[in-house]
C-alpha cells in the first residue's frame, strides 16, 4: 500500500513535470515502476497513464495543434510502434535502451556544438523521427526523447511544442495499450492504480498549464536538453 501511494505521489510529480516541459513522465515512472513491476507490466500500464496524461494536455494547449505536423509524425509512428510494441512482448530491451542513449547524446552534443545547424528537416525526415519514436516507445516503453529533439530542432514555442508531443502520442499509446493488453500485460488487478494514475495525469497537468507560462524559452530549452541527458544516462548504465 506504501510503495503504490509513493508511486502515485511520483505520478502526480511526473504529470506536472509533463505538463510544463512536454514530456519527461516516463524518466520518472518506468525506472521506479519496475521495482513494483515486472518491467513489461510496467510499461503497459504506465502507458494508460500517458494516455490520461497526453488528453488533459491536448485539452489545456489545444489551441497551440497542429496537425500537419502530427500526420507527418503518425505517418513514420504508427507503422513502426506496431513492430516495436510486438518486439517488446518477445525480446529483452536492454541493447535497444542502449542504442537510444547514445541516440539522445548525439543529438545533445550536436545542439551545443551547432554541427548540423544548417540542416534543414523535410516532411520526408520528420516521418523517419517520427518512425524512431513510435518504435522505441513501443519497444521500451518511450520514445519522446526522439520526438522533443526532433520539435526542438524544429525551433517551435513551448506552447506549441507541448501541444505537439500530446497529441502525437495519443493514438501510438492508444495503439500500444491494444497490443499491451492482447498479452495479457495489463489485468482487473490493475484497475485500482490505474484510476489513480488517471487521476494525477489530469490533477497535474493543470498545475504544469500554470508553470509553463513563468518559464522563459531559453530556459525551456535548456531544461528539455538537461531531461535528454538524463535520460540517457538513465538507459545506458541503469
Amino acid at each position: 500500500m506504501i510503495n503504490e501511494i509513493i508511486f502515485l505521489i511520483l505520478a502526480f510529480a511526473a504529470s506536472i513535470i509533463s505538463a510544463t516541459f512536454g514530456f519527461g513522465s516516463a524518466l520518472i515512472l518506468i525506472p521506479f515502476s519496475s521495482f513494483l513491476l515486472p518491467i513489461k507490466e510496467a510499461i503497459a500500464i504506465i502507458t494508460i497513464f500517458f494516455i490520461a496524461s497526453n488528453l488533459a494536455k491536448i485539452i489545456i494547449f489545444r489551441k497551440h495543434i497542429d496537425w500537419k505536423m502530427i500526420f507527418l509524425i503518425w505517418a513514420g509512428a504508427v507503422p513502426m510502434v506496431l513492430i516495436g510494441a510486438y518486439l517488446m512482448v518477445y525480446t529483452p530491451s536492454n541493447i535497444i535502451k542502449k542504442v537510444l542513449g547514445v541516440i539522445i547524446i548525439l543529438y545533445v552534443v550536436n545542439d551545443y556544438f551547432n554541427l548540423t545547424k544548417r540542416v534543414k528537416l523535410n516532411k520526408i525526415g520528420i516521418a523517419c523521427a517520427g518512425g524512431g519514436y513510435g518504435f522505441f516507445a513501443g519497444i521500451i516503453g518511450t520514445g519522446s526523447a526522439i520526438k522533443a529533439a526532433l520539435l526542438t530542432h524544429l525551433g517551435l514555442r513551448k506552447e506549441k511544442f507541448i501541444a505537439i508531443m500530446a497529441t502525437s502520442a495519443i493514438l501510438i499509446n492508444v495503439i500500444k495499450t491494444i497490443i499491451y493488453s492482447k498479452f495479457n500485460l495489463v489485468s482487473q488487478t490493475d484497475i485500482p492504480l490505474i484510476v489513480g494514475l488517471i487521476i494525477c495525469a489530469f490533477s497535474g497537468a493543470y498545475v504544469g498549464r500554470n508553470l509553463v507560462k513563468k518559464i522563459h524559452p531559453d530556459m525551456f530549452k535548456k531544461v528539455i536538453l538537461t531531461i535528454l541527458i538524463i535520460v540517457a544516462i538513465k538507459l545506458l548504465f541503469f
